[in-house]
């Protein structure tokens, strides 16, 4: 898609069919062994999300069968018990997308800016009294592109670009037992904004990352700390005190930030409407369009979220362990956990679309 088609293409992306391809485990409760907890499955539009929340609150919700990037999103923590479960009145809330690429909306490769908009409008509903977005992007001049500046804006909230930020916009973090790898790369600072919020609201988007396997909620907290380059096995000298080394495992990295992050995450919600499969991610190509799979998940475990995300992906348990292995690392050292029979699953099925049945792999196509 050229470049200045961009703005045509926003207008047109909410209104996109679905065609969605989603694995075949994503439509039922799955565990690690395939089995699956407490699952709730409504279907039938707006009344399936008042009978899924009548039913008290779950810790996972996966949301499916709507065209509405928004009425997703809010299905899905409609799902867990609604917004104030979250975000209480006079609350300072922090959500952080994905905003790193210069790529439109629908491309999959930034969080879809109907996601954030919906959010941002929800805890606001909830009596929040300021809500800022936050990210720490890669591209030059992604927020002219991706447009979640702008729908953070329209909602009546703010956004932080970490960037070229001052260094009284970090804080180091102290170091909590069970980390393995970041001890070894030098101090750690988080953004001060995310560190001061009252809530914490992580909205990844689920799509394919060429050293990561994928890239979904635990990845995208690399976006709050100051020098992710460590994590790729480039030195922190030159802002960490004492210096440090480089990771030589991102994933046990990714894990240890999961860790160090942990307590304030308060929910995750991963746009899995158009996800970006061609293995030219995590930055995707301007020809190269999200496959609309259409499902948003919420829940209070990053890993279960992560980990059902994959699922959503069409990836196996052998293939989660070995290509997106922070997923079951984060698990091993008490992050989160990968036994959805251990959770209160909520599966929501709006009705408003048909939801195609089926994996969705990577396209064998050359890489950017």
């Amino acid at each position: 898609m050229a470049r200045s088609n961009r703005r045509q293409f926003l207008k047109a992306a909410g209104s996109l069919a679905s065609g969605a391809a989603l694995g075949a485990t994503a439509l039922m409760g799955c565990s690690k062994g395939g089995g699956g907890g407490q699952v709730t499955t409504v279907g039938g539009g707006a009344g399936a999300v008042a009978s899924a929340v009548s039913q008290g609150t779950h810790d996972l919700c996966v949301a499916r069968g709507s065209e509405s990037v928004a009425a997703l999103t809010r299905a899905a923590v409609d799902g867990l018990g609604g917004i104030a479960r979250f975000v209480t009145k006079g609350a300072t809330v922090c959500l952080k997308p994905n905003a790193s690429w210069d790529r439109a909306p629908g491309s999959g490769a930034n969080t879809h800016p109907d996601a954030l908009r919906e959010l941002v409008s929800m805890c606001f509903e909830a009596g929040a009294k300021d809500v800022f977005a936050i990210d720490h992007p890669l591209a030059a001049d992604p927020l002219s592109w991706n447009m979640l500046k702008e729908a953070t804006e329209e909602a009546g909230g703010h956004f932080i670009e970490l960037a070229g930020s001052a260094n009284q916009m970090w804080e180091t973090v102290d170091f909590v037992d069970g980390v393995r790898m970041l001890p070894h790369m030098g101090e750690e600072q988080v953004a001060f904004d995310v560190l001061a919020a009252d809530v914490f609201i992580n909205v990844p988007v689920l799509k394919l990352h060429s050293l990561t396997g994928l890239s979904i909620g635990l990845k995208n907290l690399m976006g709050v700390i100051r020098e992710r380059g460590r994590y790729h096995g480039g030195s922190s000298e030159g802002y960490a005190s004492g210096g440090g080394e480089g990771s030589d495992d991102i994933h046990q990295a990714i894990a240890d930030l999961g860790l160090m992050l942990k307590d304030r995450i308060q929910l995750t919600v991963v746009d899995c409407t158009y996800v970006l499969t061609d293995e030219s991610g995590p930055r995707g190509r301007d020809d190269v369009d999200g496959v609309p799979m259409m499902t948003c998940i919420a829940g209070t475990d990053i890993v279960a979220c992560d980990y059902r995300a994959a699922q959503v992906f069409g990836m196996s348990d052998d293939e989660i362990s070995t290509k997106v292995d922070h997923i079951p690392l984060a698990a091993e050292i008490g992050v989160g956990t990968m036994d959805l029979a251990s959770l209160r699953v909520n599966e929501l099925d709006l009705g408003e679309a048909p939801v195609d049945e089926g994996t969705a792999p990577p396209e064998e196509t050359e890489a950017e």
